[in-house]
């Protein structure tokens, strides 16, 4: 999910970064805002830039919740200039 979000979201290329601590996906989007950070992982929540995308709202929740399951962080950073998300293990 995060990858898929990366894709469609960004304007141009997306990171993907595997360390010892985690998995990082880099996009070079819009980003989100400040407001909206905690908001984005809220079940059915669609940011301000679903436009067009065909979201549900749905996966971030899901991937949030997956990574609790595992006792991981689901952790994002933004600027204007594109969004980080990682999976901290």
């Amino acid at each position: 999910n995060l990858i898929s979000n990366a894709l469609k979201y960004s304007s141009g290329r997306v990171i993907i970064r595997l360390s010892k601590s985690g998995i990082f996906v880099r996009d070079f989007g819009e980003g989100f805002s400040k407001s909206e950070k905690e908001l984005i992982f809220k079940k059915f929540y669609k940011g301000q830039n679903h436009k067009n995308s065909g979201s549900l709202g749905f996966g971030l929740w899901a991937c949030k919740q997956i990574c609790k399951i595992h006792s991981f962080l689901l952790k994002a950073n933004s600027t204007k200039h594109g969004s980080t998300f990682g999976v901290l293990c």
